[in-house]
């Protein structure tokens, strides 16, 4: 290989390594609450950031927690608002369903445990990232969601 097609060579690898590293930036910090978009329209519920880190194998990934998720409670006829202390999803997916930051807060003492948990999970290859936007999860999620607190919606 000529000095001129190595000199090439290694300017095409540096910029690829660069756009993937830009990639892995990771925008969100914790503490921030975010509203986000439910089916079409912004949900009462908030995100609450609670921590980010990049993955060796999975790439940039953001650990939430969703507080007021409505929940209908058959048993007693009403709504009720479930919290779910733990989420990890890929920034990619959080990209996809954040809609704007509304305040900064301290993260939820609840969120460590469940981080812990998840974890612990992930590092014997049972767990992973979400990788689709907050609704289409959550859709999947609430039919499973048995404890609900009554309380208000979005309140972090």
């Amino acid at each position: 290989m000529s000095p001129t097609a190595a000199r090439c060579a290694l300017v095409v690898a540096l910029s690829l390594a660069a756009v993937a590293q830009a990639d892995s930036v990771i925008k969100f910090q914790p503490g921030q609450v975010w509203t986000f978009s439910y089916n079409g329209h912004e949900s009462q519920a908030r995100i609450i950031i609670g921590k980010t880190e990049t993955l060796y194998d999975l790439g940039p990934a953001v650990h939430i927690s969703v507080i007021g998720v409505p929940v209908f409670d058959p048993n007693t006829n009403t709504l009720r608002y479930a919290h779910i202390w733990h989420l990890a999803l890929s920034q990619r997916a959080l990209d996809a369903s954040v809609m704007s930051i509304e305040q900064t807060v301290k993260v939820p003492e609840e969120f460590q445990a469940r981080y812990k948990d998840w974890r612990d999970s992930y590092l014997k290859n049972q767990d992973g990232l979400i990788d689709r936007p907050l609704a289409a999860a959550l859709k999947r999620i609430l039919p499973n969601i048995t404890e609900v607190t009554v309380g208000s919606p979005g309140s972090p």
